[in-house]
This record gives C-alpha cells, structure tokens and sequence, in this order.
C-alpha cells in the first residue's frame, strides 16, 4: 500500500491566503497614510505665521528679501517633516503589499492573455517608484534642515531665500514620479478591468470600480501636466483626488479583491 502524493491545490489555496492577508494590511496601511497626509496639512495649516511674515501662499517675503520670514517658513516646513516622511513611508508600503495580491491576480486571470504583460509589470514598478521617491525626499529634507539649523552655516537673506527655493525645486522634480506612478496604476487597473471583463472569475461591479481608479489616475496625470498654467488651483484638485483614492476607493478595492481571492483555486 503506497500513500498518494498530496494534492498540488495546497500550495495555490496558501498563495491565495497569504494574498488576501497582503491585500487587507495593503488597505489598512493605506488608510492610515491618508490619516497622517491630514494631520500633516492640519498641522501646517494651524501654524502660527509672524506679523511681519505674509501668508505661505505668498510670495511677498522672497520680495521683502525678509531674513526673519524665510528662516519661519524653513522652521514651519521642517516642524512637520516627520508626517511628510511616515506619509511617504507607509503609502510605499500598501503599494508595497499590494504586489502578492497583484501576482496571484495575474495567476487567476492573465494565464493565457498578453494582457498579464500589462496588468503585472505596471503595478509592481509603482512601490519602487515611491520607495524612491521617499529616499530622496528623506535627503532633501535631511540636509535643508542640517543647512538651516546648523552653526557652520551662516546665511543672509539671499542665502535663506536661494535655500528654500533649491529646496522646493528639489522636491517638485520628482512631481513628475508621481505622474508615472498615476499613469502607471491607471495602466495595470485597466487591464486588470479588461481581463476580469473577459474571464468572468470576479464580479463585473468590481471591474467597473478598476475603471473608475483607472479614470482618476489619468485624470491626476491630466493635473500635474496642467499643473504649468495653475500650480496652487490645481495641485488642490489634485490633492483632492488623491484623499478620495487614499480614504474610499484604494482601501474598498483591495478588501473586495482579497476578499475574493480566498475563493479561488
């Protein structure tokens, strides 16, 4: 009498598992990211501003060449640098979780279609986008602040006003990594749209919620690309629909995806 060989669903039936745990803690995280962008734009909001120093929406103290205003703003943007980092931090790491749920994704759904090619690669690039993002972020505001605060520097008013302005373009050039990473998960939602459309194996409502990610990540790219005619108005529309994406509809997709990954083979 010889025993026979375990049954190959065992391995499948644990990948699945482990996807739909990756794709709740992906949810969770993701939530909690937006949590702590609000509390960052609280915080910076409620800041007092000096008498003598015009409003952060305003240009006037470059102008006045203002030593004592440029050093409040430095202060104020460096006071909430730790939410501005655990934000980009933990929106890494959903992305991050997300990449199991999007593998076994790709094993229920794009076996036999070349759209696996286009669902898969876009939405596993996009955590090695932020985790970039993050690390130079991180360096910037690391060494502005050294520069800022330090005792070796001794800086007048042009040398605050050339400081906080490096510092802006810094991080405002990898504005454009963000438009790559909205292009790029509007790429993969579609796919993964068009394939769940095709195969059948999930629910169709939850297809049309990736076409509706799908839309606003275009719509964003759309923004940042206009953001040369409006900066402000825009990057608040923009910023709008990042809450949206980050509160409602990204934890809402991936609960419903894992809660039907648990039921596949």
């Amino acid at each position: 009498h010889t025993t026979p060989p375990p049954s190959n669903m065992e391995g499948p039936a644990f990948s699945m598992v482990a996807a739909k745990r990756s794709a709740y803690l992906a949810a969770g995280l993701s939530f909690i990211s937006a949590c702590v962008l609000v509390a960052d734009v609280v915080q910076f909001s409620d800041a007092p501003t000096p008498v003598d120093c015009p409003g952060r929406g305003s240009h006037a103290g470059f102008q006045l060449n203002n030593t004592a205003c440029l050093r409040e703003r430095l202060a104020a943007s460096n006071s909430h640098k730790g939410y501005s980092i655990g934000f980009m931090l933990i929106d890494a790491l959903a992305s991050f979780f997300m990449v199991p749920a999007v593998l076994a994704l790709g094993e229920v759904l794009g076996k036999r279609s070349s759209l696996r090619h286009l669902m898969i690669p876009p939405l596993v690039i996009v955590p090695c986008i932020r985790f970039f993002e993050l690390s130079v972020t991180a360096g910037v505001t690391q060494v502005t602040d050294w520069i800022g605060t330090s005792d070796h520097w001794h800086l007048d008013g042009a040398a605050w006003e050339a400081l906080i302005i490096s510092s802006w373009v810094s991080r405002a050039a990898f504005m454009w990594l963000s438009s790559t990473d909205s292009i790029l998960m509007a790429c993969g939602l579609f796919a993964v749209a068009k394939l769940t459309y095709g195969e059948g194996k999930l629910n169709r409502c939850w297809a049309h919620m990736c076409v509706m990610g799908g839309i606003m990540g275009v719509l964003i790219f759309i923004l940042d690309l206009a953001r040369f005619t409006s900066f402000f108005s825009l990057s608040f529309i923009g910023f709008a629909i990042h809450m949206f994406l980050a509160f409602i509809w990204f934890p809402i997709i991936v609960l419903w995806l894992g809660n039907q990954l648990q039921y596949m083979d």
